[in-house]
C-alpha cells in the first residue's frame, strides 16, 4: 500500500521542519498544517501522532517562551528563557533524528492541545 512508502517520507519531512523550525522559528506552523492538509488522507496512525506531537510541542514553547519573555521585564526570569531554549533546540535536535530514522518521539514539557 502506499501508507508504507509515505511513511518514511512524511517523518523524513517532520525531520527537515525541526531544522527549519530551529533556523526561522515560523516555519513550523506552516509546515505542520500543510503537511497535515497534503498528507491527511494517506497518513498512517504513525504518522498521525507524529504530526501531532510535533505540533502539540512547537505550540507548548511558543506559549513557554511568550511568557518568559513577559516575565523577563516583570519579573528578570530571563534565566528560563535561557532554560527554555536550550531545551527547546535539543529536543528539536534530538526530534529532527528520531524522524530521519522513520522514528516518533515524544517531547518533553508539552501540552496535549490536540490528541
Amino acid at each position: 500500500m502506499e501508507n508504507n512508502t509515505n511513511n518514511s517520507d512524511v517523518l523524513k519531512i517532520l525531520g527537515i521542519l525541526n531544522v527549519l523550525t530551529l533556523l526561522t522559528g515560523i516555519i513550523w506552523m506552516i509546515g505542520m498544517i500543510i503537511l497535515y492538509i497534503v498528507k491527511q488522507d494517506t497518513l498512517s496512525e504513525k504518522e498521525r501522532y507524529a504530526i501531532i506531537q510535533n505540533f502539540n510541542f512547537q505550540l507548548s514553547f511558543t506559549l513557554y517562551f511568550f511568557i518568559s519573555a513577559i516575565l523577563t521585564f516583570v519579573l528578570i526570569w530571563f534565566l528560563w528563557l535561557i532554560v527554555f531554549w536550550i531545551a527547546y533546540i535539543i529536543w528539536m535536535i534530538i526530534g529532527a533524528i528520531k524522524y530521519f530514522q522513520g522514528e516518533t518521539y515524544d517531547y518533553f514539557w508539552t501540552i496535549k492541545f490536540i490528541k
